[in-house]
């Protein structure tokens, strides 16, 4: 499995996580009319009704009791007057109403501290009966389901416990016979949250996760909220798991297919951009044989979209996505090349904000670095030298710096292709003589010598200086390698 830094080859400092920690969710239906009292007087309204088997009475209690508790304070004030004991007989009634909106109130119990996560985890074997009749409503499956993942989602142990009572046989049977989006949707949150624990000890659920995931994803209906949720499953899939072989059951489940897949049908409205970049940065950040057999499944195509749609909060994140596969071999950055990559790098390293500028840097330096000299001409003729040089400018010194070693690692290869002359009159057609001789100045001292060194050996020999009293020192300098 590879490491959760989804930066390939480059320093710590210079790595974002791309981890999605676990997520318990409240139920939103709230009255922000009904007080603290208010939930009491309901509390005392639903005794009654039980009391008196007035059905009518318990159901219309449920309901406000439902709306009132999408706040945490008044999740305190159930739990102090007593609720779990009165969800006991709710959910041992015939009545499929009264056990969904008792689902629901513990749903949001379950987003509370662990005491109370505990609480409702001490229930599953009287609420997973309702969730395994072979005839199920779809909103009381999902919202069951929202329930699970909430008591996944708070630890370890109440994770085991929630899959020694639902079996990820049953759940697959769920997805597969239930299509909503709603219950797809709470499935892989589910999933998500069950992976976000780590390993469970004597048990492998990689395998079972994937095989859940590609059911849902195999679906017609399944959106992009279902997509975002997906994402963030994978993601833990791989990064929480540490089962053996993670990202090689991934390769062969072609999940990736099923996710690149997403964008051409006619019901993605790109809301789910934001993970899907993520997730496709996160596995280019593998060795080159997988980052080959993930882009053979097409999820260059995403980062194509975000680009051909201008889609511009997402251009940082795709030229991160774009960085990791230049960091691969020639074969790996033919396909982004094929992708309108390259050019799009270009471009925002010539036309984006401060951020993107930086990330579409260090995507270009490691494209230099790791291009074949065909692929480098590509470039050239696409207009790369004018904003690499331009980026000498940047405030950011490990930046220019790379930039710097990358131009030198240009002449070099430039020199093969015997068209050192082109290049450096490009070059100085965008002033780099001046910009060389402020990061003399420069207070990082490689940078200040990588300057004085290119100036030595690439431009006084030549004559293309105006300071020709320096050709003298010339020979004394030669060019240092980029590290």
């Amino acid at each position: 499995m590879h490491s959760s830094d989804s930066r390939k080859e480059k320093e710590k400092d210079n790595r974002i996580t791309k981890r999605y920690i676990f997520r318990r969710r409240l139920c939103t239906q709230n009255d922000t009319n009904i007080t603290e009292e208010k939930i009491l007087e309901l509390l005392e309204l639903l005794r009654t009704g039980i009391e008196s088997g007035n059905s009518k009475e318990i159901s219309e209690a449920l309901h406000q009791i439902r709306g009132g508790l999408a706040c945490a304070e008044h999740v305190d004030t159930a739990v102090s007057g007593n609720i779990m004991s009165l969800m006991d007989f709710c959910l041992e009634q015939d009545e499929l109403s009264i056990k969904y909106s008792a689902i629901w109130i513990l749903t949001n119990i379950a987003c509370g501290d662990s005491d109370y996560v505990a609480m409702v985890a001490a229930r599953l074997e009287k609420i997973l009966p309702i969730l395994r009749k072979d005839v199920v409503d779809e909103e009381v499956l999902a919202q069951g389901l929202w329930l699970l993942a909430n008591v996944a989602g708070d630890s370890p142990d109440h994770r085991d416990s929630v899959v020694h009572h639902f079996s990820f046989d049953l759940l697959g049977d769920f997805v597969s016979q239930n299509s909503s989006a709603q219950v797809l949707e709470n499935a892989v949150w589910l999933l998500s949250n069950i992976a976000r624990q780590g390993p469970r000890a004597d048990q492998q659920m990689c395998q079972k996760i994937l095989d859940i995931l590609n059911k849902v994803l195999d679906f017609e209906r399944c959106d992009c909220k279902v997509i975002s949720e997906a994402c963030r499953a994978l993601l833990n899939v791989l990064h929480n798991l540490a089962e053996p072989k993670t990202l090689e059951l991934a390769t062969k489940s072609r999940i990736l297919s099923r996710m690149a897949r997403h964008p051409n049908l006619r019901h993605c409205n790109r809301s789910c951009f934001g993970d899907l970049v993520l997730l496709v940065a996160d596995f280019l950040s593998a060795d080159n044989h997988s980052c080959q057999v993930f882009i053979d499944q097409g999820i260059l195509n995403v980062l194509s979209i975000v680009m051909h749609e201008e889609i511009s909060e997402l251009y940082y994140s795709a030229c991160f996505a774009i960085a990791n596969v230049f960091a691969c071999s020639s074969a790996q950055i033919q396909c982004a090349i094929n992708n309108n990559l390259l050019t799009a790098a270009i471009y925002h390293l010539e036309h984006g904000d401060l951020k993107v500028q930086r990330e579409a840097a260090i995507a270009l330096c490691s494209f230099i670095g790791n291009a074949h000299d065909r692929q480098i001409l590509q470039a050239f003729n696409k207009g790369l030298v004018p904003p690499m040089v331009r980026m000498l400018s940047n405030f950011d010194a490990s930046i220019v710096y790379d930039v710097l070693a990358s131009l030198v690692n240009l002449l070099d290869i430039a020199k093969d292709l015997k068209m050192e002359e082109d290049f450096l009159h490009e070059m100085l057609d965008c002033d780099i003589e001046r910009k060389l001789r402020r990061l003399m100045e420069h207070g990082h001292e490689q940078v200040s010598e990588l300057a004085r060194s290119f100036i030595h050996v690439h431009l006084v020999p030549r004559g293309f200086t105006t300071h020709p009293e320096e050709a003298f020192a010339s020979e004394k300098f030669a060019i240092q390698q980029p590290s």
